[in-house]
C-alpha cells in the first residue's frame, strides 16, 4: 500500500493536463491490489482477477485512488 499510495501522489503532482477528461482536468490513476498467503491451491489468475475487481471498485469510488482486496475480506 505504501508503494501504492507513492505513485498515487507521484502522478498528482504531475499535473498532467488532460481536459478530455469526464472526471478531472488532469491525468488520475486509480490502482486495485490484491495480496494473498499463498497456498497449493492458490491460482494466479485469481489473485489477478481480485487486483481487477480492487481496481473497477476504485474507479467506482470515485478514481484517483487506490483499493487494496487483501485475503482477509
Amino acid at each position: 500500500m505504501a508503494v501504492a499510495r507513492r505513485i498515487l501522489q507521484k502522478v498528482r503532482d504531475l499535473r498532467i493536463p488532460h481536459s478530455p477528461s469526464r472526471f478531472a482536468d488532469h491525468v488520475t490513476v486509480s490502482l486495485g491490489l490484491a495480496t494473498v498467503n499463498p497456498s497449493m491451491n492458490d491460482r494466479a489468475a485469481d489473485l489477478s482477477a481480485r487486483a481487477d475487481e480492487a481496481l473497477y471498485q476504485a474507479k467506482r469510488s470515485g478514481r484517483d485512488r487506490t483499493v487494496n482486496r487483501n485475503e482477509m475480506e
